[in-house]
Order: structure tokens, then C-alpha cells, then sequence
């Protein structure tokens, strides 16, 4: 059935010319709508020891910076055990951090002072963790008063990782799996790639390159990248949010600060994700989102949304780094909302 000129066919055709042929390039796609999934695509083959295994909607993929989501909600979960406030300075916990200043909430809100480009590339399990943070001191020069500006920094959740284990006593991903992953059932989803059976995972890839790219492969867990799920773990995440049977195992406080956080309420980026708001400051939300729609992106071509005023939600799970364009995301994600059985 046609809706604004989008069948189910339009939109698998549309997906189809973003993923080329004779590549390792995948594309996981479902959106949650009518309290159910109701639309779904993938696509795509993953270099495997010599073989070509096609994916399924089980196969994890690395969500770069979507990992802040969970790591966020964590440290929300920390918030109401009252192991912290996020009106604590990072110093508080981090005693040799540089500014003594900046709390947990203007790193979370990416309005701590700080702005780069810059990328230091995460550690393998076999490599210094202490090498890696020593490598992040130089980013963290003062570039505004913070609270001033929403200017978005790479590298804030390794910190707020590091204050929610030492404030836990527990390593971040047995803390994930116990505070969502399990209650949420979303049993794909790891920071941990140990946990995963080898390649049977998917690994962000360049057109160039006829299998993953293995610089991104069994890395140290940092809090601000390289989690791996799938779309259909990401959209469990959705439902409990949303909350549309009142039974979600998550808190309403938690809800309340991920999607309406009042205090934050005109601002680029709440606690959790980013916001699109009244403004449209967000170029990779669609004209079709409402003004009530928060998300986030991740580097290796993946977006995860949720529409809290049309209950709806969606994910753009690849592995293909040249999807991750504001435009791109935009057209998709507008196309998607205009599907209709």
C-alpha cells in the first residue's frame, strides 16, 4: 500500500543502492512502529576465513559513538543507586583530570569546554590502557567556560566509564549486562567482543578492503565506542523508553531524563542523546521527525532514533564509515517515516 509514494519495495530498492555489490559492506535496518517492528531490511555478506557468510539480524555489528548511549544510561542507573550525582566534578573521582570544574553532566551533555576532531585510536586487549588515557591529556585543553556551548568530544564517555566502575567496584560491561542488556533481553549486544564466538562478528569496513578492517577488532572496552549490537537489540532499548505497554523495566526517572529532560530541554544534547527540538539543529533528523525526537550516531555508518511524540523508533546498523553523513541519515530516516502498511 503507497504512503507519500513509499511501498515496502520503494524502500528495500532504496537500501539496496546503499550497499555495493562484491563487498564486505552490510546494512541492518528495522523500524519500531504500532508497538511492534514493523519494518526490516538487511543486506550483506562478511569476509570470514576465507568464506562469505551472509548476515542476519543476530549478527553484531560495532555502533561506534552509539555506545554512549548505554554507557550514559549507566551512569544514570549509578545516579538513582546514589553512588553519584551528576552535578559531581569529574575531579571528584578522577583526581588528576586537568580542570576542576567540569561535573559528570556537562561531560555527558558534551558542554564541558572541550572540542576536537582528533581520534586516538582505542587499544587492543593486549595494549596499555594507561598509554591510551595518557594519549587523551593533550585533548582535553580548555576551548570555552563550560556549560556555554554543546560542542560534541570524541573521547568524554572513557571518562565517565572510569567513574562508573570506580564507583561500582564493577567492570562497565558486567554492569551493562546486569542493568540492561538482560533486563531489556538484549542478548546480542557487548562491549565485550570476547564474549563473541570469532568472526562472527561484523567489522567496520572500507570499499577498498575485501574483509573488515582489523584495526577495529578485539579492542579494550572505553566506554565511548565499540560496543557491538544489532538493530533489532537497539529497538528493545526503544520499547523500554517509550514504555508503550507501562511495564518497562526502566525506571520513569531514567525515561524521563533520556527522552524529556526538562532541564535540557532546548539544548543540542541532553544527558543520553542528541535532541532535535524546535530549532531543526540537528541536520541528521528528518524533516518528518517530530520536534520531541532524540538520537545519536555512530562513526561506522549506524543511527539509532526514537520519536517519543509519534512512538516510533529506528536503526541504521552498518558497517560501511562513508554511510556516516548527516544527509544521508536525514533522506533515509524521512523515507522510513513515510512507510505505511
Amino acid at each position: 500500500m503507497k504512503h507519500n509514494g513509499f511501498t515496502t519495495k520503494d524502500i528495500d530498492d532504496f537500501l539496496a543502492q546503499l550497499v555495493p555489490e562484491d563487498s564486505p559492506a552490510c546494512l541492518s535496518v528495522a523500524l519500531w512502529k504500532h508497538n511492534r517492528i514493523a519494518y526490516r531490511y538487511i543486506k550483506g555478506t562478511y569476509a570470514s576465513v576465507r568464506s562469505w557468510r551472509d548476515i542476519t539480524p543476530s549478527t553484531p555489528f560495532n555502533i561506534g559513538s552509539i555506545t554512549k548511549v548505554i554507557t550514559s544510561l549507566i551512569m544514570l542507573r549509578m545516579q538513582e543507586r546514589q553512588l553519584l550525582s551528576l552535578q559531581d566534578k569529574i575531579v571528584d573521582y578522577l583526581p588528576s583530570f586537568p580542570h576542576d570544574d567540569v561535573t559528570i553532566e556537562q561531560l555527558m551533555t558534551h558542554t564541558a569546554g572541550y572540542e576536537t576532531i582528533r581520534i586516538i585510536l582505542w587499544p587492543k586487549w593486549n595494549e596499555s590502557m594507561e598509554e591510551f588515557a595518557a594519549q587523551l591529556v593533550p585533548l582535553l585543553e580548555r576551548k570555552y567556560e563550560p556549560g556555554t556551548k554543546t560542542i560534541y568530544f570524541p573521547h568524554s564517555h572513557f571518562f565517565l566509564m572510569q567513574i562508573i566502575e570506580k564507583v561500582s567496584g564493577q567492570r562497565i560491561e558486567r554492569l551493562a549486562h546486569r542493568e540492561l542488556f538482560q533486563p531489556l533481553k538484549m542478548k546480542h549486544t557487548t562491549y565485550d567482543t570476547r564474549r563473541l564466538k570469532p568472526r562472527t562478528y561484523v567489522l567496520p569496513c572500507t570499499p577498498y578492503l575485501e574483509e573488515g578492517d582489523v584495526r577495529y577488532d578485539r579492542l579494550r572496552i572505553t566506554g565511548d565506542s565499540n560496543l557491538y549490537s544489532t538493530a533489532y537489540d537497539l529497538l528493545k532499548l526503544a520499547e523500554a523508553l517509550l514504555n508503550a505497554y507501562g511495564k518497562s523495566p526502566l525506571s520513569r526517572s531514567l525515561i524521563e531524563q533520556s527522552l524529556y529532560n526538562k532541564q535540557h530541554k532546548h539544548d543540542p544534547h541532553n544527558s543520553v542523546f542528541f535532541q532535535k527540538g524546535a530549532g531543526n539543529l540537528v541536520s541528521f533528523f528528518s524533516p518528518s521527525h517530530s520536534s520531541a525526537a532524540v538520537g545519536h550516531l555512530g562513526f561506522t555508518g549506524c543511527m539509532f532514533w526514537i520519536d517519543p511524540e509519534q512512538q516510533m523508533a529506528g536503526t541504521i546498523v552498518s558497517n560501511m564509515p562513508t554511510l556516516n553523513d548527516a544527509a544521508v541519515y536525514a533522506s533515509l530516516n524521512e523515507v522510513l517515516l513515510h512507510w505505511k502498511e
